[in-house]
């Protein structure tokens, strides 16, 4: 474990609560074709028990806050801007 194991993984839990949700981008960090090493280091961190409670206190966080619209006004600039790339790859 690393401390780079500690601060990267609260950040890839927002995106992949985030990305699939509003830039409707595939999940990432749950698929082994384009980015193996990234989903097997995502999963085996999970395996962890301090891991999967921050996992889930995250992932509840960010669903308390997409419940109270704080991502409408993503979606609606995403939606209105087709010129911009929104989607991967």
């Amino acid at each position: 474990m690393s401390h780079a194991d500690l601060t990267w993984f609260p950040t890839c839990i927002f995106m992949e609560f985030l990305l699939p949700r509003n830039y409707k981008w595939p999940q990432i960090f749950h698929e082994k074709d384009n980015f193996p090493k990234l989903t097997k280091w995502f999963e085996n961190l999970q395996k962890d028990d301090v891991f999967a409670k921050v996992h889930d206190e995250v992932w509840s966080f960010w669903i308390e806050k997409e419940a109270a619209g704080m991502f409408d006004p993503v979606r609606e600039l995403v939606e209105t801007n087709k010129d911009y790339k929104w989607t991967y790859p």
